[in-house]
């Protein structure tokens, strides 16, 4: 019993939250928070984004996200970008919702900003790092309502 009577809340709680629009902190400094309702689509499209002003030396890039679909079975993925770089650990992450209950999903990447700029001279350092939360519902079925979060932290080495 307490079982549908969980999710059923969070359902609510969620549509709240995704009829309220997307929410940010964007430009930041030092972090960026990112809150919003996005349309699952079949391909890579952005879910949401945001940018730290400067990119600088000996600082690693830390990005969360999360994604809350409210029912259905679906497949998704989802991965970011920092100034169109796809970041070089753990690229795509997949999940798959099975059932009618609130479903979520949660990543973790990170980007070295002196490798970056190593790879590509002139496109960090120094320079606005725009990050963009990416992602597809993988069955072809499309959605709308889903639910999702971008969290950005600067850290030193």
């Amino acid at each position: 019993m307490h079982r549908r009577i969980v999710p059923a809340v969070v359902g609510l709680v969620l549509a709240g939250v995704v009829c309220a629009g997307a929410q940010t902190t964007s430009p930041g400094k030092n972090s960026v928070f990112v809150a919003g309702g996005f349309n699952a689509a079949t391909s890579a499209a952005p879910i949401l984004s945001g940018q730290i002003l400067k990119g600088k030396k000996t600082t690693v890039l830390a990005i969360e996200a999360a994604l809350f679909y409210l029912s259905g079975a679906r497949s998704y993925s989802m991965f970011p970008l920092v100034n169109g770089i796809i970041t070089t650990n753990a690229p795509a992450m997949s999940f798959n919702c099975t059932g009618s209950d609130p479903c979520a999903f949660t990543g973790t990447w990170w980007l070295d900003i002196d490798a970056a700029e190593a790879a590509h001279p002139g496109l960090f350092v120094g320079q606005p790092l725009n990050i963009e939360l990416r992602g597809e519902e993988d069955t072809g079925a499309g959605d709308t309502g889903d639910f999702a979060t971008l969290t950005v932290r600067v850290q030193k080495k």
